[in-house]
């Protein structure tokens, strides 16, 4: 017997997922589109929210790239257990980490050697996001919304 209710992440049809799909698409490329009208207003806002340590709150999955070693990617508790091989040296890696929508992240500081921002969650989590991951931030977080109400109160 299967139950009525389908968990996040499940569909009843190929065509249930394909519509979700391509309404997520639709609306990114929508927010792409108005990145481009909106950007000197939403760069200010940013820097405002950065300067005077405004969170953020990240209202879509905010996908982004970073390094990190190798070992913080593995359960360091389990696998030094089960582990009986020589020790490594021990390299950085890239991933794709994702925020998920409601995080609050508050700019902790800025890396220019690097060229990161690092941002510090809720939780105390620290996510080291690119200088290049700039429009991802603007469009994923509640940055565009604000714009946009703007844009939409003066009519433009």
């Amino acid at each position: 017997m299967t139950s009525a209710a389908l968990r996040p992440g499940q569909y009843r049809t190929f065509g249930e997922f394909m519509e979700k799909a391509n309404r997520l698409r639709d609306e990114q490329e929508k927010a792409q589109a108005y990145l481009v009208k909106a950007l000197p207003a939403m760069l200010k806002l940013l820097e405002i929210r950065m300067t005077n340590g405004q969170p953020l709150t990240v209202m879509r999955p905010l996908r982004y790239q970073t390094s990190m070693l190798k070992s913080q990617m593995e359960d360091d508790i389990d696998r030094s257990f089960y582990n009986n091989s020589q020790p490594q040296q021990d390299k950085f890696v890239d991933v794709v980490k994702v925020i998920n929508p409601g995080t609050q992240l508050i700019l902790k500081s800025l890396d220019p050697n690097l060229q990161e921002f690092i941002f510090q969650d809720g939780m105390g989590k620290e996510h080291a996001i690119s200088y290049s991951e700039r429009n991802s931030i603007l469009t994923q977080t509640d940055i565009f919304e604000t714009v946009q109400k703007l844009f939409e109160s003066k009519g433009a």
